[in-house]
């Protein structure tokens, strides 16, 4: 799904993310969505490119550009443990009622020199955030987008239309998977309670808003049918 080519680091601080990696799973040694100082998809300044890894995001700031208010998502761990052997991941959304048809790509952290966390951001594609479900497994499927960027394109940038019960279907490599929007809601990006993982399987979709300002976060949940 060429993480490498379709993504784009962003800079999160250790302390941030050892606070919320300290309680939402031990499957995958992600963190908690009451954690301390936890925002959702919040803004850092760039860091450069590197080979990316397993997953988790986190942090604080002002966002001057939507690259920059993607910079954070916290980290979340969907798969219960011990839930048998993982089935593929997404490589694809379509949602038609917005008429979005789009490759999705994994989004994953790595460590740098300083030990800052690096998380990454999905480049004209929308961003499957490694750690949190895949289609068919029980837990939420976290995916992530652009509104608007003009280096990494507006892949949600009709996000905000979608309304309750319109229908998603996500590919993976073996089969298609129906889901119905259930809940639509702006928050805070310090509202983490949106990420925190249920026992049934969920989509949770995410961009920023409003367009150029990126103040809060949109998140919209999906249930499968």
């Amino acid at each position: 799904m060429g993480a490498g080519s379709n993504a784009r680091p962003e800079r999160i601080t250790r302390r941030d993310f050892l606070g919320a990696a300290l309680a939402v799973s031990a499957a995958a040694a992600a963190g908690c969505a009451g954690a301390r100082r936890v925002q959702l998809l919040t803004p850092t300044p760039t860091a450069a490119p590197a080979t990316p890894q397993p997953a988790a995001p986190a942090p604080v700031g002002p966002a001057t550009s939507a690259e920059e208010a993607m910079a954070r998502v916290i980290p979340v761990t969907a798969v219960a443990p011990g839930a048998g052997p993982r089935k593929p991941p997404p490589v694809r959304i379509v949602i038609p009622s917005i008429e979005l048809d789009s490759k999705v790509v994994p989004v994953g952290t790595r460590t740098d020199a300083a030990g800052n966390l690096i998380w990454e951001t999905a480049a004209f594609a929308v961003g499957h955030h490694r750690g949190t479900a895949n289609p068919g497994e029980p837990g939420k499927i976290v995916l992530s987008g652009h509104i608007s960027s003009p280096r990494e394109g507006n892949v949600f940038h009709r996000l905000p239309e979608l309304q309750v019960g319109a229908a998603v279907i996500l590919y993976t490599v073996e089969t298609a998977y129906l889901y119905r929007v259930v809940n639509r809601e702006v928050v805070l990006p310090t509202e983490v309670r949106v990420l925190e993982p249920t026992g049934r399987e969920q989509l949770v979709l995410i961009t920023c808003v409003p367009d150029k300002v990126y103040s809060h976060r949109l998140v919209v949940t999906a249930d499968r049918v």
